[in-house]
């Protein structure tokens, strides 16, 4: 008997029939849509996720950069190295990467040699992954103290530009590279004619 009734509205009845199959594909309708609201709620969930993790890790690269600028500005190198103490070191007087303790001699011999210099803030980018940090500065001292065997000479180093890429992983500096005119600075240190 049921399948009499079933076939009986097939057959006979339109609308019971259009009723079933619109039945049908309102279910099928709304399982496709509910399908795509939880995917775009997932996407939207994952994409919060990430964001809210780039800014946590912009957020860390900002605090390890405000402690490498710190450290150059107040000639603390205890607190360089507790950011950058195995970074992978390079600037344009280096012929090789440093590391360790060869990086805190470097710094340590650089601010007896400029006991007053100072890196401005001219501008800082972060990346938005937080694992790169551009510090472009402007560099003020005076060459007061001997600089490995080469003896000061009471100059004023003034606007001399340059820029730091800082490398961030796990939550150290794991690369630097500085780039400024090292001959502009041998002039305005009094090493070169001029």
């Amino acid at each position: 008997m049921n399948a009499n009734v079933r076939l009986g509205m097939h057959k006979h009845s339109k609308q019971g029939g259009n009723m079933t199959r619109n039945l049908f594909l309102s279910r099928k309708g709304a399982l496709v849509l509910t399908m795509a609201a939880a995917f775009a709620l997932f996407a939207m969930t994952l994409a919060g996720c990430e964001q809210a993790g780039n800014a946590a890790a912009q957020k860390k690269a900002e605090e390890l950069f405000d402690k490498w600028q710190m450290g150059w500005n107040t000639h603390n190198v205890d607190l360089l190295m507790e950011v950058a103490a195995e970074t992978d070191y390079w600037d344009v007087t280096l012929n090789n990467r440093i590391s360790g303790e060869d990086f805190r001699k470097h710094a340590e011999a650089f601010l007896v040699a400029m006991p007053d210099v100072n890196f401005s803030l001219d501008e800082v980018t972060v990346t938005p992954d937080g694992k790169e940090v551009i510090w472009r500065w402007t560099w003020t001292g005076t060459f007061t103290g001997p600089l490995g065997e080469t003896q000061p000479t009471g100059k004023k180093v003034e606007g001399l530009t340059g820029a730091d890429f800082l490398y961030i992983e796990d939550g150290k500096i794991k690369k630097v590279d500085i780039y400024w005119n090292q001959l502009e600075l041998l002039t305005q240190m009094g090493l070169l004619g001029g």
